[in-house]
């Protein structure tokens, strides 16, 4: 993680646009798996008629990440 930031910041300080980056950079999001159970991980359907489906926290962490923009 550490050695593609590096490079991506690099890239930003020669002056390379956003959208040509060859080196994406890569966030952290740090989860303490045992802290939680495996529903509010995961996420799980819930006891409604009928049922929905409630996002865990590693499904809402995945989803931010992919709608996250490269920074300029």
């Amino acid at each position: 993680m550490d050695a593609l930031n590096h490079l991506n910041a690099e890239e930003k300080a020669k002056g390379v646009k956003p959208e040509n980056y060859k080196i994406q950079p890569v966030n952290e999001e740090i989860i303490n798996p045992k802290a939680i159970n495996l529903d509010e991980l995961f996420g799980a359907m819930d006891d409604q008629n009928p049922p929905q489906w409630q996002d865990g926290i590693l499904s809402n962490v995945l989803k931010k990440m992919c709608q996250d923009k490269v920074d300029g």
